[in-house]
This record gives structure tokens, C-alpha cells and sequence, in this order.
């Protein structure tokens, strides 16, 4: 994987409770960090738990994903954002299930973070029948409580 552009940290949120779609994004954010300029990790707890090694220097999020809640997206990239311009980082790396993108990327874009690197792997990940929340199961139930998601954030304008 070449990158071209100087990254100032990766962010890893996790999945609702699939294991097979955390495991995977715990990787992809293993590999970017420990990769050439990976700069900083803000990583979700529940990702640390399941990489291979402790990722020292981690800024590790302990904030439980209700996922219930379509504002945790909101309240995570709030503490994200607030990490970031603390930090003084502008570009990051977006380590997030690819339905949850959208919102995040437009979270913070809308707070001046315009730089943000999605990784091509993610694209490969799809929805986990054996996900304890219904909506992670199939993109039947996903797209309705995105969509509404969607409209809510916009209405709001967080995004």
C-alpha cells in the first residue's frame, strides 16, 4: 500500500459487537499505525482488546457504542475532534465500517478536518449475519436507520 500524503493519526472505531468485522478493522488499523508516518491512534477500546499487541502511545476510548443511540456517532467524533485539534493533527486515516463512514468523514469535515484517508480494505467489509443488533445484519435493516441517521445529522447540521 503507497501512501503519498503525510498522516497525522488513524481512528478505529468498532462495529456494534460483530467480532469478525472488529477483528478485521482492529487489522487494518494495526497495519496504518504501525505503518511508515502512521502518526498518532485514537482507537475504541473494544478494538485494543482484540489487536495483536498493545498499541502504545494509544489515546484508547473507553465510550460504550450504544448503538441504540443513532447520536453516538455524533458524541464520539465530538471527543475525536476535540483530541484531534488538541493534537494539532489534521489529516487521519478513517478505520470505520463503511456504512458509518459517510457520517463520520462529514462529522469531521465539518469541523475543518478536510484531509481524511479512508483505507480501500474496508470496502470489502459487509454486514455480519451472526451481529447481535439487527441493523448490522443484513443492509435490509442497515440502510432505513441510516438513512433516518442521515436525515436527523443533516437537519441538525452536524453534517
Amino acid at each position: 500500500m503507497k501512501r503519498e500524503i503525510e498522516i497525522d493519526c488513524t481512528i478505529a472505531l468498532a462495529f456494534d459487537d460483530s467480532p469478525t468485522i472488529n477483528e478485521y478493522l482492529a487489522k487494518i488499523a494495526w497495519h496504518w499505525y504501525h505503518g511508515p508516518g502512521g502518526g498518532g491512534l485514537i482507537i475504541q477500546d473494544k478494538l485494543v482488546r482484540i489487536m495483536p499487541e498493545n498499541p502504545e502511545g494509544a489515546i484508547i476510548l473507553s465510550m460504550e457504542n450504544d448503538s441504540q443511540d443513532i447520536y453516538f456517532l455524533r458524541d464520539m467524533a465530538s471527543k475525536i475532534i476535540e483530541i484531534m485539534n488538541g493534537e494539532k493533527w489534521l489529516t487521519p486515516v478513517l478505520v470505520v465500517h463503511p456504512r458509518l463512514e459517510y457520517r463520520f468523514r462529514n462529522l469531521l469535515h465539518k469541523a475543518g478536518h478536510e484531509g481524511v484517508i479512508t483505507p480501500e480494505e474496508i470496502e470489502k467489509l459487509k454486514y455480519d449475519a451472526e451481529a447481535e443488533k439487527i441493523w448490522a445484519k443484513s443492509p435490509l435493516f442497515w440502510w432505513p436507520r441510516e438513512l433516518l441517521a442521515r436525515a436527523i445529522y443533516k437537519d441538525k447540521g452536524w453534517i
